[in-house]
């Protein structure tokens, strides 16, 4: 099997994991993660909280083979095989067929993909993530943000100029529209942290 990495994930899945374990260790229930790439974080978080089950989804069906073969590897009866996500969708098609919980989801993760889609998608992912979540359910959001449209380093203002060269509808985004839209998506978001690498980690509750 051939258990594919990047650069990202090996520099942060530590950190993330750490950051998540106050939550995450007495947890239990379903976890739905959002732009799972090719799974390093999943399998990480499925390692470490084994009392959770994670759901990885990409829309990318390279990302997904990478990580079936992660679950293939390492065995771990809690992660998932890999879905397709339309977060787009009204229903972000998420039938509750095979296994996929009838319940609310206890969490949900996105890492590193609000800065590198449109906005609509990030807009769909804090308008309806609510709907799927259990109350006071955590949606977590890893990646680099404005902070009242500024930026937090010389590097991220680099970065953002970068992304929006490779596409209009990229970029970071600003922490108090995202505050807004998910407030309409009946989340409240409860704690920031600092990260590595000028990045931050936020935490949205259901309300």
């Amino acid at each position: 099997m051939n258990c594919r990495t990047t650069p990202a994930g090996d520099r942060n899945t530590k950190p993330i994991t750490e950051v998540l374990r106050p939550v995450f260790s007495s947890s239990t229930g379903h976890v739905l993660e959002i732009g799972s790439g090719l799974g390093q974080h999943a399998a990480a978080f499925a390692t470490a909280f084994p009392r959770l089950n994670f759901w990885p989804t990409d829309p990318n069906p390279y990302h997904r083979a990478s990580i079936d073969d992660w679950r293939k590897t390492l065995a771990l009866p809690n992660l998932r095989p890999a879905r397709s996500l339309d977060l787009l969708s009204a229903n972000w098609q998420l039938n509750i067929t095979d296994g996929v919980p009838a319940a609310k989801f206890s969490a949900m993760i996105c890492i590193n993909v609000l800065h590198i889609s449109p906005m609509a998608l990030t807009e769909g992912l804090l308008l309806h993530a609510g709907k799927l979540l259990e109350p006071e359910g955590l949606l977590y959001i890893y990646g680099p943000f404005k902070i009242n449209d500024t930026h937090t380093a010389p590097s991220n203002s680099d970065f953002d100029v970068y992304l929006r060269h490779q596409n209009p509808e990229w970029g970071l985004r600003d922490i108090a529209l995202l505050e807004k839209t998910a407030a309409s998506g009946s989340l409240s978001l409860t704690k920031i942290t600092q990260m590595p690498a000028n990045n931050l980690s936020l935490f949205f509750n259901r309300i």
